[in-house]
């Protein structure tokens, strides 16, 4: 049985190393989105490029609902980043097939186009970035990463301190 001082020792230890990997994986984030923000086109913020993003490997229109479910943002937010986007015709509001009530947002031609010329702004500094770890560090990250954002989702619908209506589900 280890002495009090050794488990405590070990628990700092622990919360330490997990501290420092949460503070290391926030100022990634904070330069992935300043890196992003600088290399889009000015009219193109992050999160459009991301809807786009998410429209496009969809190839099929999708409810606003679905898309923010993806993003894991709250479905009034999406709402206001899918009219930004209405109003630069990147999308388009259509009706749905099988539900009168139901409306799907889809790409239009301007928004495939905007979109490629997102990609091609952005491709150079990610492969590079991406370069910077083998093919099988990203393959073991991966998996540790998706668990990691499932347990903030989890955590943030759990908290007293989110509205939770405004929180999306905690699927994938």
């Amino acid at each position: 049985m280890p002495a009090d001082g050794d488990t405590k020792k070990a628990w700092f230890l622990h919360d330490a190393v997990a501290h420092a990997a949460l503070i290391e994986i926030g100022r990634i984030s904070h330069l992935g989105a300043c890196m992003m923000t600088g290399l889009l086109p000015r009219e193109m913020t992050v999160a459009q490029y991301a809807v786009l993003f998410v429209m496009q490997s969809a190839e099929r229109p999708m409810k606003i609902t679905q898309i923010a479910d993806l993003m894991h943002v709250s479905q009034p937010t999406m709402s206001s980043t899918v009219r930004k986007l209405e109003r630069k015709q990147l999308v388009k509001i259509v009706p749905s097939t099988t539900d009168r009530r139901a409306k799907h947002v889809e790409l239009t031609e301007l928004g495939v186009a905007v979109k490629q010329e997102c990609d091609a702004s952005v491709s150079p500094d990610l492969n590079s970035i991406a370069s910077t770890l083998t093919s099988e560090e990203w393959k073991q990250m991966a998996p540790i990463l998706k668990k990691l954002r499932r347990s903030y989702v989890a955590a943030l619908a759990d908290t007293n301190f989110v509205d939770r209506d405004m929180m999306p589900p905690t699927s994938s």
